[in-house]
């Protein structure tokens, strides 16, 4: 399960939507979702759901902010 939590913003990887989970996302402006499963919870509850495999989304989401914000963008090696 990855998740990332930007101020009002919250982008979901491989989360199943419980209960729990559900409760910390309540003040977000902003819930996108992707799961490989379309009937998972989470995808009920997003305002953006993306079927898919996180390990074929990430990449694309990467560039995509690396083109648009390179600044977000850090290398792996940390810059070394």
């Amino acid at each position: 399960m990855i998740w990332v939590k930007i101020r009002k913003l919250i982008i979901t990887f491989g989360v199943s939507g419980s209960v729990q989970f559900r409760a910390g996302m309540e003040n977000s402006e902003l819930i996108i979702a992707v799961n490989s499963d379309p009937n998972a919870n989470i995808m009920k509850i997003a305002h953006i759901a993306i079927v898919g495999d996180l390990y074929n989304i990430i990449p694309t989401l990467y560039e995509k902010i690396k083109k648009y914000k390179p600044e977000l963008c850090i290398p792996a090696d940390g810059g070394k």
